[in-house]
């Protein structure tokens, strides 16, 4: 129980210590994980760098340096904007189009974090064209990107693929994987068709905008890159659907894995110079990189001493087990409420699923789901990026502070709606 005790003081000290100090999580997660072992804690140093997520680095630095020269050379803002375009004379399309927009940069690849870096600024101005709350604008970007992030495609997909696997289904984190992205996708596009009434996206009047111009070279290879890449790593998994047990598709399938692909396709786009070399590198979200591996090796230290199962029972046998997806979930969305989902929500809470799912014999997708949506709904609170990152855009002073008090509050209606609808088992499956 002491050591139970000091390691979930360690996880909280983290968080505030880098919320207070403006310090990246990751750093001091990886400085409280060699404390504890020299300490605390039995691991040796050497067992320390074992422990390292060398995977879940991959998986994020590959994907995003795959999507960095689209969204360096501008063909992903380009491609939204030609999107967006096509909806300006029906008026009520157009939050659906900024919804649907945002479901192919965020699903493509891209994740939340381009998606809404593409999208705030384009939202916004259509917002201001058109007459639309801009309220409205944020959640259907919101959910757009929230939803579709967990697919397979995505970096938070593999993400959440890469931290299952390293527990004790690995062997069917593909099944779970998909499980969390059909909940995710259907709590949001729920979320979203309801505040698209709520906010009366229906009576919108159309937009006046001037017709983009056409994609340039760089920019038409990247998307033909993209979508060669994703083609390539689809064709065995539909080919399997419909030519099931087939031992060569299977062979193929064994042999692809997109985060290579991903390296492969940012190898060429660097040959066929598709983008500024220290552009794109900066456009590698190095800092997520660093929260997420550093929780990453807080949590492994965690798992390799015991605590995280002994954790896991001492949930397990305590809370009465139709209240511990609702409780998942609600820790997930108050953490993700000031800190980074999957940088330390994700690689704190998914460790615990395996212990308590073995006791209580909930479906493990059940608990990954209730995570990874739980964390999704506060994602535009004010403190995280996804809500700052709109802020950021907002250029009046009153308009920022109203749309800072919604972001405070909009959050917290999501995480209700969300634990309303598993409790009454409603879209969440897997129990």
């Amino acid at each position: 129980m002491n050591d139970i005790l000091i390691f979930l003081a360690s996880i909280v000290l983290v968080i505030v210590i880098g919320s207070i100090f403006k310090v990246n999580i990751g750093f001091i997660a990886i400085v409280f994980a060699y404390l504890l072992s020299v300490s605390v804690l039995d691991v040796s140093v050497s067992e320390l760098f074992q422990i390292w997520p060398a995977k879940l680095f991959l998986i994020i630095f590959s994907i995003s340096l795959f999507y960095s020269f689209a969204s360096s050379n501008g063909s992903i803002e380009k491609l939204a904007i030609k999107f967006i375009y096509r909806f300006r004379t029906i008026p009520a399309m157009i939050p659906i189009g900024i919804f649907l927009i945002t479901v192919l940069i965020a699903g493509s690849g891209g994740g939340p974090y381009v998606a809404t870096v593409v999208m705030a600024p384009i939202t916004l101005k259509i917002a201001a064209i058109s007459g639309m709350n801009p309220l409205l604008g944020v959640i259907a970007v919101t959910c757009g990107a929230s939803g579709i992030s967990l697919s397979q495609l995505s970096v938070v997909g593999q993400l959440v693929r890469g931290l299952i696997e390293r527990t004790e289904y690995s062997e069917q984190a593909s099944t779970l994987q998909q499980m969390v992205f059909s909940n995710a996708m259907m709590f949001h596009t729920f979320i979203f068709i309801l505040f698209y009434f709520i906010l009366k996206g229906y009576k919108l009047k159309p937009a006046i905008m001037e017709k983009p111009s056409e994609f340039t070279k760089e920019q038409a290879t990247s998307i033909g890159i993209i979508a060669f890449v994703i083609l390539m790593y689809l064709s065995p998994n539909l080919l399997g659907l419909i030519f099931p047990n087939n031992t060569v598709i299977e062979l193929v399938k064994s042999k692809f894995d997109f985060t290579f692909a991903a390296l492969i396709g940012a190898t060429i786009s660097f040959l066929l110079k598709l983008g500024d070399e220290k552009e794109v590198f900066r456009k590698i979200p190095w800092s997520t990189l660093i929260l997420v591996t550093g929780m990453g090796l807080l949590v492994g230290v965690g798992e390799k001493c015991g605590i995280i199962q002994e954790l896991a029972e001492l949930v397990g046998t305590n809370v009465t087990p139709k209240l511990i997806p609702v409780i998942m979930a609600g820790c997930s969305g108050l953490m993700s409420f000031i800190s980074d989902g999957p940088g330390v929500v994700y690689p704190t809470l998914y460790p615990l699923v395996s212990g308590i799912a073995d006791i209580t014999g909930i479906n493990p997708g059940l608990l990954f789901s209730a995570v990874s949506v739980g964390d999704s709904t506060t994602v535009i609170s004010p403190f995280s990026t996804g809500g700052a990152m709109f802020l950021s855009f907002v250029t009046l002073e009153k308009q920022r502070e109203k749309m800072f008090v919604q972001f405070m509050i909009i959050p917290f209606v999501f995480l209700a709606i969300l634990i309303g609808l598993i409790s009454l088992k409603v879209f969440i499956y897997g129990i």
